[in-house]
């Protein structure tokens, strides 16, 4: 696919691709992204007159409002929403939309605390039961891992970084199978002893098919792509 100008300058070999997408949006799990409040507000103000017209209330108190790089004082980073006026301001939480997190400022140590979090607590109730091998493998390949990889997505984690963070779901599985610890890691990885999945490789192979998918697709993501691969 020979997307890439010869001379970026000479505008004879530009080529120009539009996309027009049907959208129906509603106000559960809706986001509103732009470079300016001013533009957010009259986005959020045409929403809110399609629902005025449809008698449709929107409950402001559970919108939340996040400001990258401000530049006004904090008490004017606000938005209005629904009918009654309500003012949300900007907050320095987190947000949870669509079970992950968002920030104004991203703070790696956070993100890393709570994937170790979100291990403990898996790993909690289980240490109380008497499981077997085949379920203990089922629960990390299909639950723990899927719903870490899927918290994770937002931020970049080293492949050390991943082995360290599943070092107490390694000592359980161990422990269950009455395994000594200087048994080999990967022995445990290996798809005809126990076959335990590694969140690393997990992702790394999600991603090698994803990318796959764009190089090969005749679509506007994959013209980017390659472009983007050009630079």
């Amino acid at each position: 696919m020979n997307i890439w100008p010869t001379d970026i300058r000479d505008q004879s070999t530009w080529q120009q691709f539009r996309l027009r997408v049907l959208v129906i949006a509603y106000m559960n799990d809706t986001s509103y992204l732009n470079s300016s409040g001013d533009k957010i507000q009259a986005s959020i103000n045409i929403a809110t007159q399609f629902y005025h017209y449809h008698n449709v209330d929107i409950n402001g108190k559970k919108s939340e409002l996040i400001v990258i790089n401000p530049k006004l004082p904090r008490d004017d980073l606000y938005i209005i929403i629904g009918r009654d006026k309500l003012k949300v301001q900007t907050t320095d939480k987190e947000i949870r939309y669509l079970g992950c997190y968002f920030s104004s400022s991203n703070s790696r140590k956070r993100s890393i605390k709570r994937i170790k979090d979100i291990i403990e607590k898996f790993l909690n109730p289980i240490r109380q039961k008497r499981i077997t091998v085949g379920h203990i493998a089922y629960l990390i390949n299909h639950i723990l891992i899927p719903r870490v990889v899927y918290v994770a997505q937002l931020m970049t984690l080293s492949k050390n970084e991943w082995n360290l963070l599943f070092i107490p779901v390694i000592k359980l599985v161990k422990q269950i199978c009455g395994l000594p610890r200087s048994y080999p890691i990967s022995a445990l990885y290996h798809q005809y002893i126990l076959g335990i999945n590694n969140p690393w490789d997990h992702i790394c192979a999600n991603q090698i098919t994803s990318f796959t998918y764009l190089i090969n697709s005749n679509s506007l993501a994959s013209r980017s792509i390659m472009i983007r691969c050009s630079e």
